[in-house]
């Protein structure tokens, strides 16, 4: 009885701990203590995980969309599939719609216009993963994973939409 109690008082701790430090994904500004909205574990995880993979060739410029599945897969997330029979991610395409019903019929992937690390951006063109300092984690058209810096401007030719893992 009393381990039981002791991990229901660890479980509300966690709960209470994670909602009050990772603020509400996606909203730019600041939360009411004036604090910053910091980036949470969970896509910090994500933005290291593709971090470890640059300079790797293992996925070909035209395989950004596998790049970013298979990294959120590596860090226990399933990005949604085309077909329900086999493991399908989606592609830049649906990465770059903003209406995107792959993405936006569920309640795990909300559309941001402040990119944070371990968010996706996508563009129609290329999915990358949004790592430090707003550069971004793809493989290139040379084959190789690289980090660049782009500038995440509305208007420009490099339009982005930005979508946050919340589950």
């Amino acid at each position: 009885m009393a381990g039981s109690s002791l991990l229901c008082i660890v479980l509300v701790f966690c709960c209470v701990a994670l909602g009050t430090a990772c603020g509400p994904h996606g909203t730019p500004g600041k939360p009411p203590n004036g604090k910053p909205d910091p980036v949470s574990f969970f896509q910090r995880i994500i933005s290291h995980i593709a971090t470890d993979f640059i300079n790797s060739k293992k996925w070909k410029g035209n395989e950004t969309a596998l790049f970013v599945a298979q990294v959120f897969e590596m860090a226990g997330v399933t990005v949604p599939n085309t077909n329900w029979f086999c493991w399908c991610p989606i592609g830049v395409d649906e990465w770059g719609k903003a209406n995107s019903t792959y993405l936006t019929c569920g309640w795990c992937w909300v559309k941001t216009t402040c990119p944070r690390m371990g968010d996706v951006a996508g563009n129609g063109k290329i999915a990358a993963i949004v790592g430090e300092k707003n550069t971004t984690i793809y493989p290139s058209s040379s084959g190789v994973v690289v980090k660049n810096k782009v500038a995440f401007q509305p208007g420009s030719s490099k339009d982005f939409i930005f979508w946050t893992y919340v589950c």
